[in-house]
């Protein structure tokens, strides 16, 4: 939604300014009612004034409410140079970190401020050498990944999911609410997924479980329209329209399946 705004009464504007002072780049949010009841959804639509590695993350973000996610600053997270695509960590280090400086935020707002990043468990479930492959249904919240295909299921993490939990506990809840399984886990931490080529990369930060069940059965739910079990050749079909963070969750794959 651009240009100018009616003047009818269903419409609520407000306009708030980020000064990125890593990127040097200036953002206007505007955040509009589109419904007569200003109580129900929102859409969070994003204009900028300068060109940002030629992403257009417009209508970023729509929600029936608005939520407190848990983020940190990207200094503190990174002090140096961001990592580019997997690499392996020290979860328990990353884990004490995070705590260390864990703020809990507007999501409308961080999903358009570079100074934070958001940390968002990551799992790939595995059964008998196959993989629950997902694609994302063409309304969800993250409009900027809507219709993708996704081997991570996961999410932001809120106040109380902190609340005397360990990472993996965080990771498992995010499990269970983005899907449903019946069976036995295993769950092994891989490390740390960034990606800071597009927009939703450099507001997010991914830290990378594997899942191993000993059961098939599996569904996904919420904002996923499908999800099924394929082996990785199966999947690799599907790559040109795979989110980045799973593409690089499938190039680790193909070289440790098995390890």
């Amino acid at each position: 939604m651009r240009g100018a705004v009616p003047a009818a009464p269903r419409f609520s504007i407000k306009k708030h300014r980020y000064v990125n002072g890593s990127f040097v780049h200036l953002f206007q949010t505007w955040y509009f009612n589109i419904d007569p009841n200003p109580t129900t959804k929102k859409e969070y639509t994003l204009d900028k004034t300068q060109q940002l590695n030629q992403a257009d993350p417009r209508q970023v973000y729509v929600c029936e409410n608005d939520e407190s996610i848990l983020v940190v600053k990207r200094d503190k997270l990174f002090p140096t140079d961001p990592p580019s695509g997997l690499k392996p960590i020290d979860f328990a280090q990353y884990e004490k970190l995070i705590l260390e400086n864990a703020e809990f935020r507007s999501r409308a707002q961080v999903e358009v401020d570079t100074s934070f990043k958001q940390i968002i468990p990551y799992l790939i479930f595995k059964f008998d050498n196959k993989y629950f492959l997902m694609q994302r249904t063409d309304s969800g919240s993250e409009t900027r990944l809507r219709n993708k295909y996704s081997l991570g299921i996961g999410g932001h993490i809120v106040e109380e999911d902190l609340k005397g939990r360990s990472i993996y506990e965080w990771a498992l809840r995010e499990f269970n609410e983005e899907v449903a399984y019946k069976g036995k886990l295993k769950i092994k931490p891989i490390g740390l997924i960034n990606d800071e080529s597009n927009f939703v990369g450099k507001v997010h930060t991914g830290f990378l479980f594997l899942l191993e069940g000993d059961s098939a059965n599996i569904k996904a739910r919420k904002e996923f329209r499908s999800g099924h079990l394929a082996t990785i050749d199966e999947i690799s079909a599907y790559y040109s329209e795979m989110e980045s963070w799973s593409k690089m969750a499938l190039d680790f794959l193909r070289i440790n399946d098995g390890k």
